[in-house]
């Protein structure tokens, strides 16, 4: 496996790569669980629980992303993970 110089550009490319499907992602779900409870007209009680829900269900996203990121093709280059 030949190694390259990470650039600006590289990085760039991996966090557009996180980044749009995440913010998309999440703005999706979001907007469904606002639909959801204004329907349902739930407490300010649950909202808060949902408020936390929401923090877990963004960490997860951004974790499944970044797990796609890793072994895709990238213009010119590609992230893997190496066992030492």
């Amino acid at each position: 496996m030949q190694e390259k110089e990470f650039t600006m550009e590289d990085a760039f490319q991996v966090w557009w790569f996180i980044g749009w499907r995440t913010g998309l992602t999440l703005i999706v779900i979001n907007l469904a669980l606002n639909i959801l409870t204004r329907m349902v007209q739930i407490g300010a009680g649950v909202s808060e629980v949902m408020g936390a829900g929401g923090i877990i269900i963004s960490v997860l996203i951004a974790v499944y992303y970044i797990k796609l990121a890793v072994n895709r093709n990238y213009k010119g280059f590609r992230l893997s993970s190496v066992v030492r």
